[in-house]
């Protein structure tokens, strides 16, 4: 498993990432669940990912100042939003049978 590593803590032992991911209760006491939110979640990052594209861009094409800060910020906040939203969504599409 690329990015995750194995904590022992007796026959309850957990799967936990690495580095980065939806870090949830729910998503580290399963394997499954960590999987199933994260798959769940990957068209929301893509949106989010676009909408961040979009506002780093925007600035090249609108005027200087104050409508370049506003595209940037509005781009960020869009882009937490919609990512936050995903993360959201996913983990509640968690079935109560995969959580162990």
């Amino acid at each position: 498993m690329a990015g995750r590593t194995e904590k022992s803590a007796g026959p309850a032992s957990r799967c936990t990432p690495a580095a980065f991911g939806i870090r949830t209760k729910r998503t580290l006491e399963s394997e499954r669940a960590w999987y199933h939110v994260h798959r769940s979640a990957a068209p929301w990052l893509t949106i989010s990912a676009g909408i961040l594209l979009a506002g780093a861009l925007v600035p090249f094409f609108t005027g200087t100042g104050a409508a370049q800060f506003t595209a940037i910020m509005v781009g960020c906040v869009l882009y937490v939003g919609v990512l936050c939203t995903g993360a959201i969504r996913a983990h509640r599409t968690i079935p109560s049978t995969t959580v162990e």
